[in-house]
């Protein structure tokens, strides 16, 4: 099946990933063979995530970590947006049984890296989660992080956006902050306290991880069961210590990136 006027020259291959608003397609470019990946949104859902997605793409173009933006356009029924192929994320990863310690921490210093970029560049994610981290599809094990469509801008002007109250929740429970589930608007320490949890989804073993997430809307009881890894060997002083320095970041804070990447390779020498 050709897809889309304006991109005749993509034909869909197999459905790679479905979700509430839309699909993504592995798909072959009829001009040169080239596999991509072809992410759709459907337009009654009236949600324009998709196009503030490929606005993100294009204004970070060439970065490493993010895909190539190769096609954005629109059909009768949906959106679309055209990029480059990637292999496993990280939940696939962990399902095979592929990530050990030491891979974990590659991965750890690589997600702080990527979001590092974006809020260099004044944007938070705001949907951090396994899922949303991939490999590329061609051995190098670069890590790239996806799926930017609640991307948001968190200075206006000059000024950072104000702390606001009573906030709908965006992202997967078990990987938002302890701010956003009381209803806190997210910024940059959100993303950081998210990408954490992700290394901890790593580590830990699918019983740990359940546990640690048995009463996800307690945050204290989360806190206190992540106090618990630290005091019984599970997760080292260097570990424990990022997520206590996150932890004491305001919403405003410009986070020390250096630190934190700094206590993960400290981690790579013991």
């Amino acid at each position: 099946m050709l897809i889309g006027r304006g991109i005749h020259r993509y034909k869909l291959n197999k459905l790679i990933g479905k979700g509430m608003f839309g699909e993504i397609w592995e798909a072959v470019d009829a001009i040169n063979s080239e596999l991509v990946a072809i992410k759709m949104e459907y337009k009654k859902d009236e949600l324009l995530l998709l196009k503030n997605e490929a606005i993100i793409y294009n204004y970070i173009r060439n970065q490493e970590g993010f895909v190539s933006l190769k096609y954005y356009g629109e059909n009768e029924t949906s959106y679309f947006m055209v990029m480059e192929l990637l292999g496993k994320n990280v939940t696939q990863l962990k399902n095979d049984n592929i990530i050990d310690f030491t891979f974990s921490l590659f991965l750890f210093n690589q997600m702080i890296q990527r979001i590092q970029y974006l809020h260099d560049n004044y944007i938070i994610h705001r949907d951090i989660k396994p899922d949303n981290f991939m490999l590329d599809n061609n051995g190098n094990a670069t890590l790239y992080l996806i799926d930017l469509g609640f991307c948001k801008r968190y200075i206006i002007g000059d000024n950072h956006i104000p702390i606001a109250y009573n906030k709908h929740v965006i992202g997967t429970p078990t990987f938002i902050s302890e701010y956003i589930i009381n209803g806190i608007q997210g910024s940059r320490r959100d993303d950081l306290i998210s990408i954490y949890y992700v290394f901890l989804f790593c580590i830990l073993s699918k019983e740990k991880w359940k546990y640690l997430n048995s009463n996800i809307n307690n945050t204290d009881d989360k806190i206190h069961k992540i106090t618990l890894l630290y005091e019984t060997g599970i997760i080292s002083y260097n570990i424990f210590n990022i997520f206590t320095y996150l932890r004491k970041l305001s919403f405003t804070e410009n986070p020390d990136y250096s630190f934190i990447i700094q206590s993960i390779n400290n981690e790579h020498t013991h």
